[in-house]
């Protein structure tokens, strides 16, 4: 299932609950498409994964920030 969301908040890419994918922020109004639920990392926190993630190379926001 794939949703097409905007940012309220700009947002950091993470691969994990604490390390950051890349350099690239999400700025406010910026569409991201996200693929499936969401998931709960170790921190407590909500992730949805998003477009152009891959098995190898990962990327997450969080949740609440849309």
């Amino acid at each position: 299932m794939n949703i097409c969301n905007d940012i309220r908040n700009c947002e950091q890419v993470y691969a994990t609950s604490t390390k950051r994918a890349n350099r690239k922020v999400l700025k406010k109004g910026t569409k991201v498409t996200t693929y499936g639920g969401s998931y709960n990392f170790k921190n407590d926190k909500r992730y949805f994964r998003i477009e152009g993630a891959t098995a190898s190379k990962k990327m997450y926001v969080r949740t609440s920030n849309f």
